[in-house]
Formats: C-alpha cells, sequence, structure tokens
C-alpha cells in the first residue's frame, strides 16, 4: 500500500504523540504512587517493613582445604517472607477500606522504589561440610636382585637363576620333581632374601642330598620363606604358574 505525503506526516505525527510507542517513565503517577506520596510517613513505614522482609537469598560456597576433597555443595535456596501485617500501611492500598491489598506484590515493591525504599536482599553465606576421599594406592614390591649364580657349601654344586617375580609358585608338575620327591624346609622371617637364597642352596645341596633345582618364596602374611627342591633339573619359568596373591617374592634356580 502507498502513502501520501499527507498521510505519511500524520501516520508520523500520531506516532510521537501515541503513548503506546513511548519508553514507560520508571515512575508513573498512578494511584498507587499518589497514595504513597499523599501519606509520606505509613507509606514509608509500610514500605520499610514490606521490602525488607520479602526476599532472603542464601548462597553456598565451597570450603577451602589443603587436602584433596570431595564437597557436594547444596543448591542455592531463594524463599519470599510472608508480607508482614504488623506495620499498617495507607488506607488506600485497599479499595474496600479493610487490610487486603489490592495491589500485587510487584506493583507495591515498584511504588515503594519511587519513594526511595528498595527492596533489600539478605545474603547469608552457608559452608558445605568438606568430604575426604581416601585414594589407595598399591605398590607391587619387586624381587631383590640376588646373585644370579650361587654356590652351595660343602658340595661343588652351583645354582643358576631362571625365575624371579611375586604372586606365584612353582607347580610341582615341572620336570626336575622327579623320585623321591620334592623336599622342603622354612627359612624364618626376617632373613634377608639373599641370604635366604643361600641356605636354600644349601639346603638342596647338603641337606636333601644332591637336588638340583629349588624354589624359594615368601609370604606376605607371615613373612617366612619356603625352600623347595626338586632332584632334578629344570630351568624353564614357564612352570612358575601356580597363583598365590600372598607371595611377595618368588625366585627359582637350577
Amino acid at each position: 500500500m502507498l502513502l501520501t505525503a499527507s498521510s505519511a506526516l500524520l501516520f508520523a505525527a500520531f506516532s510521537l504523540a501515541s503513548p503506546t510507542l513511548q519508553e514507560r517513565a520508571v515512575c508513573n503517577a498512578d494511584n498507587l504512587i499518589r497514595c504513597f506520596s499523599a501519606s509520606a510517613g505509613p507509606a514509608s513505614a509500610y514500605c520499610s517493613s514490606y521490602v525488607t522482609a520479602k526476599t532472603v537469598t542464601i548462597a553456598t560456597v565451597t570450603p577451602t582445604t589443603t587436602t584433596r576433597v570431595t564437597v557436594t555443595a547444596a543448591p542455592a535456596a531463594k524463599r519470599e517472607a510472608a508480607l508482614r501485617r504488623d506495620v499498617v500501611g495507607p488506607r488506600c492500598l485497599s479499595k474496600n477500606g479493610n487490610d487486603d491489598i489490592s495491589y500485587p506484590a510487584s506493583r507495591i515493591t515498584s511504588a515503594c522504589s519511587c519513594i526511595g525504599i528498595t527492596q533489600a536482599t539478605i545474603s547469608a553465606t552457608a559452608t558445605a561440610s568438606p568430604v575426604t576421599v581416601t585414594r589407595t594406592t598399591t605398590v607391587t614390591p619387586t624381587a631383590t636382585a640376588c646373585p644370579t649364580f650361587i654356590r652351595a657349601t660343602g658340595l661343588p654344586l652351583a645354582y643358576r637363576q631362571f625365575y624371579t617375580g611375586s604372586g606365584f609358585t612353582e607347580t610341582d608338575s615341572n620336570p626336575g620333581n622327579v623320585n623321591p620327591g620334592p623336599s622342603q624346609t622354612t627359612i624364618p622371617r626376617g632373613t634377608p632374601v639373599c641370604d635366604a637364597l643361600v641356605a636354600c642352596a644349601n639346603y638342596a645341596a647338603n641337606v636333601a642330598r644332591d637336588y638340583y633345582s629349588f624354589q624359594l618364596y615368601r609370604l606376605r602374611s607371615t613373612g617366612v620363606y619356603t625352600c623347595r627342591a626338586y632332584r632334578d633339573r629344570n630351568a624353564d619359568p614357564a612352570f612358575f604358574n601356580v597363583p598365590n596373591p600372598d607371595v611377595d617374592v618368588a625366585y627359582g634356580y637350577s
């Protein structure tokens, strides 16, 4: 649709004069503001009571700590207090002359701000209780580096290391287990592991008499060593295949 010059001027003039197309002032002199202005004392007391009891905001903060913690923080809460009636407002607040308020809360708050009393916000800080998380790290000990070649005392027998590890013992179904079967002894806890190996080699050579291979392992639960000797030779580490999580360190010599 085309506008004539006179129509365009008329539309522009109407636009400038129309209140719906202009930005509304913050404090328009409506009935509520005129009421508060006419009753400055009661209105000021009423607004002071109304807006300060209106909103309470609770903030939650995370505590600062030097340890590594996990904190579960409560969500920020916001509540509105009930309208206080211990301070009586201007009679013009009610259209029917009783204590019932005829205006919504947003109108009352806006009108109070127009007479210089703004809505106050009371902030409280809540500190959440810290929760300490314990992180356990399991360290698996490694076998002590002992001589890979041990010569028995007395008899001319020497044993060479073919296995070292933990968590496993040697199966009796190994090539060295021949008649008359394995021979076993224990070595007291607290014995240094390399000394325990020498003691086990001497046991295999001198006590069990000419046993050509042995295994030595220590239990975490007791700290006691087990020396188990076999009659024949076996140098295959694959036969250390019996799982035992209580085995701290284990060695195989032949």
